[in-house]
């Protein structure tokens, strides 16, 4: 769990807080503020936003930050905010919008890479296993770009090929641990 709190330098820090729990930014502002205290809170989050745009969380959180801050602002406020500090804010949000799709994007293909009617083969059970694997590793924002055919798709091939070999269940990545370990402990020798 993370928690950051973030106050502006001339607030008091019971007047605006921005606090990220779970990098889910919460926002508080109080009655009465500034807006000017208010705008500068603001563009010092938009300028903490990093240069390079990644999927790390602390992009991200700083991203989201930002723009929770921003949406906490009045019309007022938001009037004296610097054009180019929102377009910046944008830019991010953009950016990070287009990394989540790429990501999407890699899982889609590997789904539309399964061969339809799945055939019992050796590459067909990887290619759909690469392709569980790399939906699973997905964040929830990036599962969300994966259009509900395209998984589909995957689940009818984990399930057909489940039929075509009923006695195997479909490997899932701990399974794979486990076999791993199993044979690793199978060629140790004990020590005398």
């Amino acid at each position: 769990m993370s928690l950051h709190i973030i106050y502006g330098t001339s607030l008091d820090p019971r007047q605006l807080m921005i606090i990220v729990i779970r990098d889910k930014p919460l926002v508080s502002v109080s009655a009465g503020v500034n807006p000017l205290d208010q705008v500068q809170v603001v563009k010092g989050l938009i300028e903490a936003i990093p240069a390079e745009i990644t999927l790390d969380a602390a992009c991200v959180n700083a991203i989201q930050s930002a723009h929770a801050a921003y949406d906490a602002l009045d019309t007022d406020a938001k009037a004296i905010l610097d054009a180019a500090d929102v377009q910046k804010l944008n830019d991010a949000e953009q950016a990070l919008k287009d990394l989540n799709q790429a990501e999407a994007d890699e899982v889609i293909a590997k789904i539309n890479a399964i061969p339809t009617p799945v055939e019992l083969k050796l590459a067909t059970r990887d290619s759909i296993e690469s392709a569980r694997a790399a939906y699973d590793a997905l964040n929830a924002a990036q599962q969300a770009l994966v259009p509900a055919a395209e998984y589909q798709k995957l689940t009818d091939a984990e399930t057909e090929l489940a039929s075509l070999n009923p006695g195997v269940a479909p490997a899932t990545p701990l399974d794979s641990a486990q076999a791993v370990k199993g044979q690793i402990e199978a060629i140790r020798e004990p020590l005398d």
